[in-house]
C-alpha cells in the first residue's frame, strides 16, 4: 500500500538527551531520543472500488523483567458517498535488568492505506530510552503511527473541526483509550513494591514479571467488506516478552 501525504500544515519534532555521571559505584547513563512527525494535509494511496487499510508492528523485550503491548485500530467506511479509513497503532516494549543482567526493547509500528485519497490527518512517533547504572539497566522503546482520511469532500475545514472532537479521530486514536499502564508508570514513577526485588528506593524503577498484551478494534462498514486480524504474543519467564501482529481491513 504505497501512501503519498501532502502537507496543508503541520510540525517535525526531534530531541535527544544524553546524560553520564562517574560515581564511586560506577559510571552511570542516560539517554532518552524521541521523533515526533504530524501533518494535516492530502493523502493519496491510489484509486480503485474499494477501501482499504492495516496497521500493525512489534514490541519484543529482554530481560529479568520485560513487559510488551500492541493496540491496533483499524476502521474502513465505503457505505455511502462520503467514505473514509482510520488505521493506527501504537507499540510499547519495556525490561529491567537488575544485577550485572543485560535489558533491551525495541518497538516498531507502521500504518497503510490502499485505494482511498482525500483530506486527512497523520501522526508517526518513535522514543527510547536507556538507563545505566550499578547493577540496573533499563531499556523503554515506543513506536505510533496513525492515518485519518476522510474521502468526498471539497473542503477540508469540516476534517480540521473535528479532529479534537470525534470519538474515532485522531486525538483519540494516540490515546488508544488508556490502552494498558502508561509507560512512564511501568519504570520510573511507579508505588513502590518491597517484594519485588527493585531495589529500596521508592522512586527508584519498577518492574517486575513478565507480561504481553493486545488491544485490537477492527470495522469494516459496506458492501462486500473483509476483516483479517493476525497477532501473537510470547512470554518467557525471567527473560522476553514479545507481541506482533498486523490488521486489514476492506470494503468494495
Amino acid at each position: 500500500m504505497a501512501t503519498r501525504v501532502s502537507f496543508m500544515s503541520g510540525f517535525r519534532w526531534d530531541a535527544s538527551i544524553v546524560q553520564g555521571a562517574d560515581e564511586p559505584e560506577g559510571m552511570s547513563v542516560y539517554v532518552t531520543e524521541s521523533d515526533l512527525l504530524v501533518g494535516i494535509g492530502e493523502i493519496d494511496a491510489g484509486a480503485g472500488p474499494g477501501i482499504s487499510a492495516q496497521a500493525g508492528g512489534s514490541a519484543v523485550a529482554f530481560g529479568g523483567a520485560t513487559s510488551a503491548s500492541a493496540a491496533v485500530t483499524v476502521r474502513v467506511d465505503g457505505d455511502g458517498a462520503v467514505g473514509g479509513a482510520v488505521a493506527s497503532a501504537t507499540m510499547q516494549a519495556s525490561a529491567m535488568s537488575t544485577g550485572g543482567g543485560t535489558a533491551f526493547a525495541s518497538a516498531s509500528a507502521f500504518v497503510g492505506l490502499g485505494e482511498v485519497s482525500g483530506h486527512g490527518f497523520f501522526l508517526d512517533y518513535d522514543s527510547t530510552t536507556f538507563r545505566q547504572e550499578p547493577g540496573l539497566s533499563i531499556w523503554e522503546s515506543e513506536s505510533a503511527e496513525a492515518v485519518y482520511v476522510i474521502a468526498g469532500l471539497d473542503d477540508i475545514t469540516p476534517v480540521v473541526a473535528g479532529i479534537g472532537d470525534d470519538p474515532d479521530g485522531p486525538a483519540a486514536i494516540y490515546g488508544i483509550d488508556d490502552f494498558g499502564p502508561d509507560p512512564g508508570d511501568w519504570a520510573w514513577t511507579h508505588e513502590h513494591d518491597p517484594g519485588c526485588g527493585c531495589g529500596d528506593d521508592p522512586d527508584g524503577p519498577y518492574l517486575d514479571g513478565n507480561s504481553a498484551w493486545f488491544e485490537i478494534d477492527a470495522v469494516a462498514y459496506g458492501h462486500d467488506t473483509v476483516v483479517v486480524v493476525d497477532i501473537s504474543a510470547l512470554v518467557v519467564e525471567d527473560a522476553l516478552s514479545q507481541v506482533s501482529g498486523a490488521v486489514h481491513a476492506g470494503v468494495g
